[in-house]
């Protein structure tokens, strides 16, 4: 399985995922965090969707070659397959800057994923 094989809630959650595990540490606080956010963002821009993390993530780790490394080509096939409106990009980016400041300290790794998918979403 592949990453195009994703659903958009797969890809949501995957943005959401890695941003949360940029500081190679996923909280209970940051789980919560993200299940919540994803599923509000699904409800709001993708109504009808039945969202269940644990499955998405269960599709996200039995995908070949999903890690931190090829964010940027993730982000860039699927953005193409899912054309999310600026107004989407915009909250996505805001959830995850609150996600990675969640714990109070924000290391430079969480932030540079944030900043990768922001530049990534305005190509």
């Amino acid at each position: 399985m592949s990453a195009n094989t994703w659903r958009v809630e797969d890809f949501i959650t995957f943005l959401y995922n890695i941003a949360a595990d940029a500081d190679l540490v996923i909280d209970e606080l940051e789980v919560a965090s993200t299940k919540v956010k994803v599923d509000a963002v699904l409800k709001k821009y993708f109504p009808g969707i039945d969202y269940d993390y644990y499955e998405c993530i269960q599709v996200i780790k039995n995908s070949k070659s999903v890690n931190i490394f090829n964010v940027s080509e993730i982000v860039t096939t699927l953005s193409k397959k899912f054309h999310f409106s600026g107004e989407l990009k915009t909250e996505i980016i805001s959830d995850l800057t609150d996600i990675v400041s969640s714990d109070e300290l924000v290391t430079s790794g969480e932030h540079e994923v944030v900043n990768k998918i922001r530049a990534l979403f305005k190509k």
